[in-house]
């Protein structure tokens, strides 16, 4: 899985495969963490999904702070599990972000880490984010009603 002349998604098939049956950690995922860009890394985020592991939270979470939106919605995505508890702030600087598409993913991943800290974050949006859709959107996700 560490040879970069195979395509992303075969090495990412391979290593899926590999750790199905337990023969490979998550550390399996570094070398695919550290050489691949763009697209493929946003493969490579959104592989670690059913993967979680709290080995990914510092690629992941260096990852949200991305100037690349796709890459950042990825990476807020694939945190979304309460494996990643630790890394709410960091996700939620993404609903500071003037970008609905990563306010969104910001409320997804909360509410899928579904921790104390990330509550308090999502109650705190919910009552003062400027967009009304991300508002209601929260309101949605924790149960609330006007």
């Amino acid at each position: 899985t560490q040879d970069e002349a195979k395509p992303v998604n075969l090495r990412l098939a391979i290593l899926r495969t590999l750790a199905n049956q337990n023969m490979v950690g998550p550390e399996a995922w570094d070398a695919l963490f550290t050489q691949s860009t763009g697209t493929e890394l946003i493969a490579v985020v959104r592989s670690t999904r059913g993967y979680e592991s709290s080995h990914f939270a510092p690629a992941l979470v260096r990852l949200v702070n991305s100037a690349n939106e796709p890459l950042a919605e990825a990476a807020a995505r694939a945190l979304g599990h309460n494996s990643y508890i630790g890394s709410e702030d960091a996700i939620g600087t993404l609903l500071q972000r003037k970008s609905q598409r990563l306010n969104y993913a910001a409320v997804a991943a909360l509410t899928g880490i579904n921790s104390q800290r990330s509550l308090e974050i999502l109650q705190e949006a919910g009552k003062h984010h400027p967009d009304a859709r991300v508002r209601r959107l929260i309101h949605a996700r924790l149960g609330v009603t006007d």
